[in-house]
């Protein structure tokens, strides 16, 4: 259905009585006008010719202005009951007093009822009742059409209690009228002899005419015809005036003008009903049409909540990995102070040499057992993406058939292995240790999950993705790792990012494997995902941020070793930390290096200007003035001043602010070696 059309419909079935006309219903109506004068002025010059007397034929007319009046004026009501407004309570008054005097009429018309004879009174009562029928009607007419934009300030309540009341005065009215005639019958003046009207039938029948004329051009006037209710009651108003013209114009009963006469009344007195059963059409039309797009719009609103909920419910898990992302980072930066103390002394321990070799073991021991920490530690920073990745351009198929023999031998004879990899060579940007360290892990626990075998299958798919509440619009690699195993229930499949989280039995697993697969995915800036039904396997997906390989920088060589220097130099250390600032002085004192230490930034800057270092050994997370800041205000006194920076929290991008990408990072917890050797590394970038 045409859109504009059905706002029309709907504007008009709304309230229809106060619709605007359209062109189309306006063209209708002055075909109807122009069609219905014709015939009047083509039946005027025979109006006097008789006919054959059919009574029936005022049983029929008059049974059909009855029903279709009656049925109008409690139509016409229903518009206006929660609506006041004078003209249409006026009109519904009009066509109650037709109803009833339909009524009178069929009751005192001879042979209509009761054959030959009138069922109540005489001759001349039904000429009574036609005539004040007639008249009656017009004038009740003409003043619904002067009360037409009168103002209705009336509560609803009282509105209706005087809609009540009209109608009960327009009965009482009509009921004492008739009995009154039909009392005094008898005294009444003749309105009909010899089957011709009297002279006051002609006034009494011309006065309704001209009543009736009165009220269509005042309406015309009034109104220009531009409302439906307005238009079809000029066309009441019009065929009225025809009923009344032929009537008098033919002056005796059964003769051609008045049998036209009857037709012109059956059309005035059914057409306001006509119009109120074409518009009730429309709108049962417009309300099947309402009721075929409210189920359309409920079954997409319901698909749009059902996606709704599957986003929000992935925002949500984002945002609880993400804070425990945060969380994490933040332990395993404490962890990795604490760590480096350990390690720190168990170096200097080893190697003052002081020990039998019982106690060179206990401190083997200790520094196995720090690495597995600081192991730990790295993989509680990948899934904080804290841990800086060497991030390079990889082709996803290329890593996977790369690690086919590795699969084999890591999963065993029990599971078969089938790899699905795209003919697309879709490149992503992450670290091929790490990527590969995902799959690994994707893979060991789907093999986990088929304790008694089954198969594993390794899948690539290139995709668009647009609308996700995760991930930006774009295109990206879904790498899937899927099994035949016993599956997950939603609650489990809900948790498994989270570290430490774990289904295994004490000691086969840490509960980081799946979280560290997450921190890399979010790294290659995209996300995992888990599908899984309990009893029917699982697909964990990563989908990773393609890249076009043709447009990345080709990757520079690392720079010619310099040479080696074992000069004694002064070293500030600033750290907040008491025991790993001491570690720090021992470790470069150790070295044959002049250690100076400061416990925070403001007191390393006045270090800075007294001691005058050859270089700067500087903790990034500090409170008050952070690494980062102390090192942009080093660089903006002396530009060339090698700066190292020592960190547990492993988020790289303030320092690079600060100092450039050619930022030296010590990672805690270290080594002795790897102390110096970043130390030799720095003097020579700055020789």
């Amino acid at each position: 259905m045409d859109a504009r059309q059905l706002a029309h419909d709907q504007q008009q079935t709304a309230f229809f009585l106060r619709a605007p006309v359209d062109r189309r219903e306006l063209k209708g109506a002055l075909g109807l006008v122009v069609g219905y004068v014709a015939v009047v002025f083509a039946i005027a010059p025979w109006a006097t010719l008789y006919g054959p007397p059919i009574p029936q034929t005022v049983s029929v007319f008059t049974t059909g202005i009855i029903v279709a009046e009656l049925a109008t004026a409690f139509l016409l009501v229903t518009q206006v009951w929660e609506e006041p407004d004078w003209s249409v309570l006026l009109i519904s008054c009009a066509y109650l007093f037709s109803t009833l005097m339909g009524i009178a009429h069929l009751l005192t018309f001879p042979g209509a009822v009761v054959p030959n004879t009138p069922l109540l009174g005489g001759a001349q009562l039904t000429s009574y009742v036609f005539n004040s029928w007639r008249v009656g009607f017009a004038i009740v007419i003409l003043c619904a059409v002067i009360a037409i934009e009168a103002k209705t300030d009336v509560a609803v309540p009282a509105w209706r209690r005087l809609i009540v009341l009209s109608w009960c005065a327009v009965v009482a009215v009509t009921a004492s009228g008739f009995v009154f005639a039909l009392a005094y019958e008898i005294q009444l003046p003749s309105l009909v002899a010899k089957g011709q009207f009297t002279a006051i039938g002609i006034l009494l029948s011309w006065a309704g005419a001209a009543f009736g004329a009165l009220a269509l051009i005042l309406l015309i006037v009034k109104t220009r015809a531009r409302q439906v209710l307005h238009l079809w009651l000029a066309l009441v108003l019009m065929t009225f005036c025809g009923d009344l013209f032929l009537s008098t114009l033919a002056g005796a009963r059964f003769t051609l003008g008045w049998y036209v006469a009857r037709a012109s009344g059956f059309i005035s007195g059914n057409m306001l009903f006509v119009l109120f059963l074409m518009r009730f059409a429309v709108q049962q039309r417009l309300s099947v049409e309402a009721a075929h797009s409210l189920k359309e719009r409920t079954l997409s609103l319901q698909a749009e909540i059902a996606r709704r909920s599957e986003t929000e419910a992935r925002l949500v898990q984002s945002q609880k990995v993400e804070a425990l992302g945060q969380l994490t980072g933040g332990i395993a930066h404490d962890f990795n102070n604490l760590l480096a103390i350990v390690v720190g002394n168990l170096d200097l321990l080893r190697s003052s040499g002081e020990f039998d070799s019982r106690a060179s073991q206990y401190i083997e021991n200790a520094l196995g057992a720090s690495e597995r920490g600081t192991k730990l530690a790295s993989q509680l920073l990948v899934f904080s993406r804290s841990q800086r990745l060497e991030l390079k351009a990889l082709v996803v198929a290329d890593v996977i058939a790369g690690m086919q023999e590795l699969l084999s031998r890591t999963l065993g004879p029990d599971i078969r292995i089938r790899i699905e990899l795209d003919p697309v060579r879709a490149a992503v940007l992450s670290e091929r240790t790490q990527l590969e360290l995902a799959i690994l892990n994707l893979a060991i626990n789907a093999r986990d999950a088929m304790s008694g075998g089954g198969e594993l299958t390794i899948s690539i798919a290139p995709l668009r993705i647009e609308g996700d509440a995760e991930l930006e619009a774009g295109d990206y690699v879904r790498v899937s790792v899927s099994d035949t195993g016993s599956g997950m229930t939603p609650e489990t499949a809900a948790r498994a990012f989270e570290p430490f989280f774990t289904t295994k039995g004490p000691g086969k697993g840490t509960g980081l494997g799946l979280s560290q697969v997450y921190g890399i995915a979010r790294r290659a800036a995209g996300t995992a995902r888990i599908e899984s039904r309990l009893g029917s396997g699982t697909s964990v997906h990563m989908f990773l941020r393609r890249i076009d390989i043709g447009a990345l920088p080709v990757e520079h060589q690392p720079a010619e070793r310099g040479p080696e220097t074992t000069a004694s130099i002064n070293v500030l250390i600033v750290d907040d930390d008491p025991d790993v600032r001491q570690l720090l002085v021992d470790l470069i004192s150790a070295f044959g290096h002049n250690p100076v230490a400061a416990e925070d930034g403001a007191r390393g800057l006045v270090a800075l200007d007294r001691s005058k270092p050859d270089l700067v050994l500087v903790d990034f997370a500090m409170p008050g003035m952070s690494g980062a800041e102390f090192g942009r205000r080093v660089r903006g006194r002396f530009p060339d001043m090698p700066i190292v920076f020592v960190t547990g929290y492993a988020d790289t991008d303030m320092i690079e602010s600060a100092v450039g990408e050619s930022a030296l990072v010590l990672r805690k917890p270290f080594r002795s070696f790897e102390l110096r050797a970043i130390l030799r590394e720095a003097i020579r970038h700055h020789l």
